[in-house]
């Protein structure tokens, strides 16, 4: 768990410093207080790009000061120090990350000593959004679980776009069936990696033991049936559909998310705020158990988790989230009813 975090010129924190050597961390305070902030600092120490909140590096600089030259954010995580920041003197706006001292060649290493998801307010509604949301949702639960997926999704939507741009010039067939066999090779991956997280998930929710926090999730698609030769078939098929819609018809890219309450059987879409959340809550908490750490710290961020409950559902998943093998920090306006067991309480004004 992280034991000490620091900020030094982070959003509103010009220097910042707290020990939080303890299972649940409760940060208090007024709207406007920069409780989120300290979330969204100890999300930056992940491979995002922007954490949390998908921001610019200069975009988080702290504007109450006119001599600072760069922001950091430095943890004690058990006994490595971890950073990130970034320097306006330097020649190229970046991030890296450092790890006792030295950089972390790729951002990506950082996985292997520590593991950051979130829940933020933003995404309460994101089950009910568009089905691009739905599924930008669950390929991050998907990366989250096997890193890996991430690269293959961005492969798979340049080859994408690659695809279209060949069409639209009066496409070679050689040149255009190469780039089709590459979409239907990541396709399958891509499927695969989906079909395991979503049994990965299924299977960690039936373990939760409330119906109130058990949704049940489906992805509706067709393709899982089917191989490489099927998929590349399919592709060049619609060439013609997909040039004059300007769009690729057909791939892991159009599949959707199905999540309905496993109490009244609605969907989502159809269940109340407080519904919505708890299943959300539920996802994250499955999500965060089906990770295989191989020894890296796992770290939940829930940004005002109870601002929807009462004082029963409140205590019912702090009860949930306390057998999480997880440190867990939580920002509210207000000391909740609910005791948190083994806490720290940080308390900003």
């Amino acid at each position: 768990m992280i034991k000490n975090i620091q900020l030094s010129y982070f959003r509103n924190h010009v220097e910042f410093s707290a020990n939080c050597d303890s299972k649940f961390v409760l940060i208090v305070g007024p709207n406007s207080s920069g409780k989120t902030s300290i979330l969204e600092a100890i999300s930056m120490l992940t491979p995002d790009k922007g954490g949390m909140r998908g921001a610019a590096v200069e975009d988080v600089l702290c504007s109450f000061q006119n001599i600072y030259s760069g922001w950091s954010v430095v943890v004690m995580l058990g006994d490595d120090h971890i950073s990130t920041g970034f320097d306006l003197a330097a020649a190229k706006v970046t991030r890296s990350i450092m790890l006792n001292g030295s950089r972390l060649s790729k951002r990506g290493e950082i996985l292997r000593y520590l593991r950051v998801i979130w829940l933020t307010p933003q995404m309460d509604n994101i089950l009910v959004e568009s089905s691009l949301m739905r599924r930008k949702f669950f390929d991050r639960i998907c990366y989250n679980i096997f890193p890996e997926h991430a690269k293959n999704i961005t492969k798979y939507e340049y080859y994408m776009r690659s695809r279209m741009k060949v069409l639209e010039q009066h496409y070679d067939d050689v040149w255009l069936s190469s780039i089709e066999r590459e979409m239907s090779l990541l396709s399958v991956i891509i499927i695969k990696t989906r079909g395991l997280v979503l049994e990965k998930i299924k299977d960690e929710l039936s373990k939760l033991g409330s119906e109130y926090l058990r949704p049940e999730i489906e992805l509706l698609d067709n393709l899982s049936s089917l191989d490489e030769k099927c998929i590349e078939v399919e592709l060049r098929k619609n060439r013609l559909l997909d040039l004059k819609s300007s769009r690729t018809s057909f791939g892991p890219h159009r599949v959707d998310i199905n999540v309905i309450n496993s109490k009244s059987r609605q969907n989502i879409k159809l269940c109340s705020t407080s519904e919505r959340k708890s299943m959300l809550i539920a996802l994250t908490m499955s999500q965060i158990n089906a990770i295989a750490t191989d020894g890296s710290k796992k770290i939940l961020l829930l940004d005002e988790l109870l601002s929807h409950f009462d004082e029963k559902t409140s205590e019912h998943i702090i009860d949930k989230l306390a057998v999480i093998d997880a440190q867990i920090w939580i920002t509210d306006t207000r000391l909740p009813n609910t005791a948190l067991p083994n806490s720290t309480t940080i308390s900003l004004s």
